[in-house]
């Protein structure tokens, strides 16, 4: 009888440790610009930076979703002009260079 009873409580024990032990969830994909990934955890990255930018700027913030919305824009547009660069290399190379040139000069 014994053994029948631990036999009874290790089925359910083992279960109920399983449940407890479920991954959680470290991050997640909110777009995907020339088939790579932007994760939540990227977009924070880029919205605090650009937060810190127009705190030195005297600008003031806009709210939240608007500005992870603007560094979404962005990276579609940084996205595109790589894509160009793939395609016609002498004239969108300039275009990329002047635009990373800014945003490290705004960072």
């Amino acid at each position: 009888m014994r053994s029948l009873i631990a036999a009874l409580v290790l089925c359910f024990a083992f279960p109920l440790a399983a449940l407890a032990q479920r991954p959680a969830l470290v991050d997640r994909i909110v777009a995907v610009v020339n088939k790579e990934a932007i994760t939540l955890s990227e977009l924070d990255d880029q919205v605090a930076m650009a937060e810190r930018q127009l705190e030195r700027q005297g600008t003031p913030l806009p709210n939240q979703a608007d500005l992870e919305r603007l560094e979404l824009d962005l990276a579609l547009l940084v996205g595109e002009l790589h894509r160009e660069a793939e395609r016609q290399p002498a004239l969108a190379a300039e275009g990329i260079a002047q635009r990373e040139q800014q945003r490290t000069r705004h960072a």
